[in-house]
């Protein structure tokens, strides 16, 4: 059982509205406020190509950039903003290069391994510049690079960033590759992803679970949080990289696929979630991994805050009316079942953020 559960209902209500208290009247007006400044950003870019796909996922990924910034719940209170831009540089990054590698090259390992070099480079802050993306004019860059130094800049204004660097670096090469090999895998239907993402982890996950939690960035704004604790010790960072990797980091990004599952059957884009042989079987090795994860989050320190990013990440993803399809919603449930009482207020908080961005949309 979770610490997040062992202090009774009452415990974990009290822990959900001081959380949702601090996010809403801190952390998201400041968040709104960098969004911003990153639409404004993309805006200006030159190439008009690039700039949709910038300005496309910027608005199209919106909450999930959000729960990037959810993170800062984690940090000491002095450093929730450093931590909160440092998180969303990061995920704007990471949906930048993952749209512009999915476009059609002559090479796309060369290119994918060019391209996701920045998501290294933004946890690298003594590193210089390098052309991370191939064939732009020569003002594009720009945007790239200053998001790689907003992520810089919010690392090292935390006073344990010298703890957490070989950690997050490591954490950021594995999902570059991870990125790489499966943006370049159609070629020969990702045999080299399943190869590389076997050896990453655990025997008693599947390759695509390790390719899928190798994928997620959770881990690292986590270790952003952690590096603003004067707290945090080599077996903090441990701790933490052991319960996002690959437990968190696979239930969540799972989930992103469970969603996409039907757009993917009919292109060439790998679904991990389509990697199970049936539904049953879905339901049956999701529901092991969100116990999995629930645990290995409510073990950490502030285990109950864990716990609730946790069941707000897969909240992110099962508010959608994807995960209601006849095909999923049985799997859907029993991953709620699995994740416990806190995923519930949050599911009917994001289906009513859904709503009312469909409502201005349709304004």
């Amino acid at each position: 059982m979770s610490t997040a559960s062992s202090g009774g209902p009452c415990r974990a209500t009290l822990t959900l509205l001081r959380a949702l208290a601090l996010y809403w009247f801190v952390i998201y007006p400041r968040t709104r406020e960098e969004l911003r400044r990153w639409y404004e950003r993309a805006n200006a870019i030159h190439d008009s190509t690039l700039r949709e796909h910038a300005l496309g996922k910027l608005r199209d990924g919106r909450m999930v950039l959000e729960g990037a910034a959810a993170f800062a719940i984690l940090a000491a209170p002095r450093h929730r903003i450093d931590v909160m831009r440092a998180c969303v540089a990061f995920e704007v990054i990471y949906e930048f290069t993952d749209v512009l590698g999915e476009q059609p090259v002559d090479d796309p390992l060369a290119h994918n391994t060019v391209l996701n070099r920045a998501l290294l480079a933004a946890v690298q802050p003594m590193t210089p510049h390098q052309a991370y993306v191939r064939g732009l004019s020569s003002e594009d860059p720009d945007y790239l690079h200053e998001l790689i130094d907003v992520c810089r800049d919010g690392i090292m204004r935390l006073p344990q960033h010298h703890v957490i660097l070989s950690t997050v670096q490591r954490l950021a090469a594995v999902a570059a590759d991870a990125q790489t090999l499966n943006h370049a895998g159609a070629v020969d239907g990702h045999c080299q992803l399943a190869r590389w993402a076997a050896a990453q982890g655990p025997a008693d996950a599947t390759w695509w679970e390790l390719a899928a939690a190798a994928s997620s960035p959770l881990g690292i704004f986590a270790l952003f949080a952690a590096a603003s604790m004067p707290t945090t010790t080599d077996q903090t960072v441990a701790g933490i990289e052991n319960a996002y990797f690959p437990w968190i980091g696979a239930v969540v990004w799972l989930l992103e696929s469970l969603v996409d599952h039907l757009e993917d059957a009919d292109t060439d884009n790998l679904n991990y979630f389509g990697q199970y042989a049936s539904t049953e079987e879905a339901a049956r090795r999701l529901v092991a991994v969100s116990q999995r994860a629930t645990d290995a989050a409510g073990s950490l320190p502030n285990g109950a805050l864990h716990v609730l990013l946790l069941a707000g990440g897969v909240g992110l993803y099962l508010s959608t009316h994807e995960a209601r399809h006849p095909e999923v919603r049985d799997v859907s449930d029993a991953i709620c079942e699995a994740i416990g009482g806190e995923i519930r207020p949050l599911m009917r908080m994001l289906r009513m953020r859904r709503m009312a961005g469909r409502l201005r949309r349709l304004g």
